[in-house]
């Protein structure tokens, strides 16, 4: 049986000499796409000053990819470069995540 349910990952660069990342994800954001999402991030990573994060109609979103996000965030700490993040999730994601241990502190 095939997974039909797709991520979307929007990438753009922005900023006066576009040193940002602006990143727009949403559908299905689950294990099944963390590889290729990382993927797709590090191709840009290293020419970039910081990353835009924005999350929002997820239609799924489990913790191997809130993993990524954390891994993400913490690469771009560890390089000095700017993070920030807009996630919209509603109440039962968040709980899910809540009850994990994990806290949206983007």
């Amino acid at each position: 049986m095939t997974d039909t349910k797709q991520v979307h990952v929007r990438i753009e660069r922005e900023g006066d000499q576009q040193q940002y990342l602006s990143v727009a994800l949403s559908g299905a954001l689950t294990i099944d796409h963390v590889a290729d999402v990382q993927q797709q991030l590090l191709q840009h990573l290293d020419a970039v000053q910081g990353v835009r994060l924005s999350i929002d109609e997820a239609d799924e979103m489990d913790l191997p990819f809130y993993q990524l996000l954390i891994s993400l965030q913490q690469t771009l700490i560890k390089q000095n470069k700017e993070f920030s993040a807009t996630i919209l999730l509603d109440e039962e994601k968040e709980e899910l995540f809540r009850r994990a241990g994990f806290e949206f502190n983007f």
